[in-house]
């Protein structure tokens, strides 16, 4: 079976697939008695809104998850700049810089989820 036809055949449980996965990982975390913290972060490849983003973050929060949410990371920026190739549209160097410093600043604002970082 190619991996369209299993993406195809998987889509309609894609929702309650998302809602199981992140539970468990939730459970996990809870279990281990750590907090359970997600990162929402736009895929670079050509900069456009994700059309699962508020379901995402939604179902998240409804889980137990503390949300970050770094859209706009890439704000202003020319894709090609910040993708390690042509083929790869994973963040380069200055990409991930740019993820990094958002990250560090909404950390830094939450005094919540900064106390667990001492």
């Amino acid at each position: 079976m190619c991996h369209l036809e299993i993406y195809n055949r998987l889509k309609p449980f894609t929702d309650d697939l998302f809602i199981w996965a992140y539970g468990s990982i939730y459970k996990s975390c809870e279990n281990s008695n750590m907090v359970p913290v997600m990162i929402y972060l736009p895929a670079a490849a050509n900069l456009k809104m994700d059309a699962d983003k508020e379901f995402c973050i939604s179902e998240a929060v409804k889980i137990g998850f503390k949300v970050i949410d770094l859209s706009g990371v890439y704000d202003g920026v020319n894709p090609t700049d910040i993708q390690l190739s042509g083929w790869d549209t994973h963040p380069n160097e200055k990409g991930h810089q740019l993820i990094s410093d958002l990250l560090f600043e909404k950390m830094k604002k939450d005094k919540q989820l900064f106390k667990f970082m001492k």
